[in-house]
This record gives structure tokens, C-alpha cells and sequence, in this order.
């Protein structure tokens, strides 16, 4: 017994010293790991954030564009049942027709070309669209 003790004597300082070491080393890295956790879970929570709120701005988004197309159909639907354009020289009434960027009005619907849509005698004159020297004599 006396060998151990003297062992004991000789290296016990040692290990306490070390298992010190050990144990503050042991304790860094799990702090270490839990701070690494942490970060990596406010990351994908900010991710998952931001990615909610661009899926909240896309359907808000696509709302908007079905309320443009509607509004936009219920026009189009209106300026139709509006095509009393003006009269021909046996007086009955005749559709006018136009593009949206156009400068002319025609009496031909494919004279204008794809775009044409027709139009009343206010939008001419609002717009101050000149006859087509081809379609309208």
C-alpha cells in the first residue's frame, strides 16, 4: 500500500489539475454548442418569417391581379354592350373600332389589326382618333 501512496502523493495534485481542465474544456464546448444551436434555430425562425411574409405579399399579389382581370373583363363587357358607334349614309348604325394606342378608327375590325376592341364616337372624339383612309370612306 505504501507504493500507491507514495503514487498517490506524487500525482494526485496532477489529476486534480487536470480533471479541472477536463471539466472546464467539457463545459466550453457544450456552452459553445448550445450558443450554435441557438443561432441556427432564431436563423431558420427569421427564415421561416421571411418566408411567410413573402408567401402573405403573393397571395395578396395575386388577389389584386383576379381584382384588375374582373375589373377589367366587367369593362370590356360594358364598352361592348356600348358599340353604337355612328351611322352609315343609309342610316343604320355602324360599330366603330380602335387599338389602345392607335390614331385611327376603323369600320373593318381586322383592319386595325389583333388589338382592336371597339370603341364609341366619345372615345374618338376624346382621344381625337382620325378615319382610316382604307376601311372608312
Amino acid at each position: 500500500m505504501s507504493r500507491f501512496r507514495e503514487k498517490w502523493e506524487k500525482y494526485g495534485p496532477r489529476l486534480g489539475i487536470i480533471a479541472i481542465a477536463a471539466f472546464a474544456l467539457i463545459s466550453t464546448i457544450v456552452i459553445a454548442l448550445r450558443i450554435q444551436e441557438e443561432v441556427r434555430q432564431n436563423s431558420f425562425s427569421v427564415y421561416a418569417a421571411l418566408a411567410e411574409e413573402r408567401r402573405a405579399e403573393m397571395a395578396e399579389n395575386e388577389h389584386l391581379q383576379q381584382q384588375a382581370d374582373a375589373a377589367l373583363e366587367t369593362t370590356v363587357e360594358s364598352a361592348a354592350g356600348e358599340t353604337i358607334a355612328g351611322e352609315t349614309t343609309d342610316g343604320a348604325e355602324q360599330l366603330i373600332y380602335a387599338t389602345p394606342s392607335g390614331k385611327r378608327y376603323h369600320n373593318n375590325p381586322q383592319c386595325p389589326g389583333k388589338n382592336s376592341a371597339p370603341i364609341t364616337w366619345d372615345d374618338v372624339q376624346r382621344r381625337g382618333l382620325t378615319p382610316c383612309k382604307k376601311c372608312v370612306k
